[in-house]
């Protein structure tokens, strides 16, 4: 009797375990060299160690994966799927991702930098221990548990990115980082939430910065993989029309409120200058924005009514590298492109790599001793439609213009950016503009820091 039991719970036993493989709850798989386990609806991302083998090198785990026909989402960092994973350079998570799990990527030495995706809510103990070459982490901003050690043994990291204001309850009662972290790594968080987590014996790092805190002339290197409010600074030494650059759309409204004016930068338009039926110039054309416009082209040109300082709160955006975000528009035969910087430009580097900058209503290319264009500003190259870059040292086709508004002061967007006098052979008009001897027409010019009359 005893033995029948015995054998009629082993064959359901059996029976079940083999009902599982087949409705997909326990079945293992290998697509493009990851492993995964089903599980209902989802999969997990499992071990190699089954087959005999490891991850390495670069591996992106995507959004979603195909078995045997159906769609999966991929949900969860199994146990210990990457740990000891040595050649593990990099590793490249999917949005849509909510757990990872114990010692999933422990001693991974090479991982040298991780970005939680946003929708990961746990990070489960030891998770990333002795991780001894990572430096940088992107919290999710949805994580309410980050487990005791999740980052123990990562003896190099240098920074931390949280963009939760409040670190949630169950990340202020568990250490997750090695004592000496909180000496030496820096903790990014949101603006004006510094004392949120310093208050904290677990999130007491020494050194705490306030993410897209933006300060005129200041550069700005908090590029970041994460959504953040920005604030801004800016000084107005005058009112006249200046450039703006920020990497994104800015709400009209937002800056309005200040007292600004602002203009976006419109479609470029050509002209029949001499009226033969071709086109034969380009104006590039600002259109004034008014209350309520919304995603408006930039760059952007402001313009205080009077020179002060201006603290500009923006909305959650995605900051970004300057050398990411470009504009261009095309003449008939040039290709103009517009570059943000965060951290200025050298008149040096402008010079060497034929960059123009909008002064005085035109285009200027400055002297190699001129002054830096300071961060937050736009500058642009110019270039012929067969790539090479044009040299001219005043493009006089190329003029701005502010629809409706002819009557005020005209467009001086990057004012930073001019020639000076110089003590090599060339000429320079006295607008600051360097200039060929064979080009000068009659008046006053500038050559070896003397002031010289040419005559007809």
């Amino acid at each position: 009797m005893h033995f029948y039991l015995r054998t009629l719970g082993l064959s359901l036993f059996l029976w079940a375990t083999q009902a599982a493989v087949a409705n997909g709850e326990s079945n293992f798989f290998t697509a493009d060299g990851i492993c995964y386990k089903t599980v209902g609806t989802s999969v997990h991302v499992s071990d190699l160690r089954s087959e005999g083998r490891k991850y390495s090198g670069d591996i992106v785990i995507p959004g979603t994966v195909v078995y045997d026909g159906t769609t999966y989402n991929v949900t969860t960092i199994l146990d210990s799927a990457f740990m000891d994973c040595t050649g593990l350079t990099s590793i490249t998570l999917p949005d849509g991702l909510d757990k990872i799990n114990y010692h999933s990527f422990k001693g991974c030495t090479a991982l040298t930098d991780v970005i939680v995706p946003s929708t990961v809510m746990t990070i489960n103990p030891e998770a990333f221990y002795g991780c001894t070459d990572l430096t940088s982490v992107i919290l999710s901003k949805s994580l309410t548990v980050l487990g005791r050690n999740a980052f123990g043994g990562c003896t190099n990291l240098e920074r931390v990115v949280f963009p939760q204001k409040i670190p949630p309850f169950m990340l202020q009662i568990t250490k997750s980082f090695d004592d000496a972290n909180y000496q030496s790594a820096t903790l990014y968080v949101p603006l004006d939430c510094s004392a949120n987590y310093s208050s904290n014996q677990y999130w007491n790092f020494q050194n705490i910065v306030e993410m897209g805190n933006i300060v005129d002339g200041e550069p700005y290197t908090q590029q970041f993989e994460v959504t953040t409010s920005v604030r801004y600074t800016r000084l107005f030494k005058n009112t006249n029309w200046q450039s703006l650059y920020v990497p994104f759309a800015i709400p009209v409204d937002s800056l309005t409120a200040h007292g600004l004016k602002v203009a976006a930068m419109n479609d470029t338009h050509q002209y029949d200058n001499n009226q033969d039926g071709v086109a034969d110039s380009t104006k590039m054309e600002f259109f004034t924005l008014v209350s309520g416009s919304t995603q408006p082209n930039y760059p952007y040109l402001i313009k205080a009514s009077v020179a002060d300082s201006v603290v500009l709160s923006l909305p959650d955006v995605l900051i970004q590298a300057a050398a990411q975000n470009s504009i261009e528009c095309s003449s008939i035969t040039q290709r103009f492109t517009f570059v943000g910087t965060y951290d200025g430009v050298s008149g040096d580097e402008m010079f060497a790599h034929t960059y123009y900058a909008m002064a005085g209503g035109g285009l200027k290319r400055p002297a190699s001793s001129a002054v830096s264009l300071k961060p937050q500003r736009w500058y642009m190259s110019i270039e012929n439609k067969d790539g090479t870059p044009v040299v001219d040292y005043l493009a006089p086709s190329i003029r701005f213009s502010i629809d409706g508004m002819d009557e005020e002061v005209p467009v001086s967007a990057i004012e930073d950016c001019r020639a000076t006098s110089s003590a090599d052979g060339a000429y320079y008009t006295l607008d600051g503009s360097r200039a060929a001897a064979r080009s000068l027409r009659p008046g006053l010019s500038v050559h070896q820091g003397k002031i010289i009359l040419i005559r007809q």
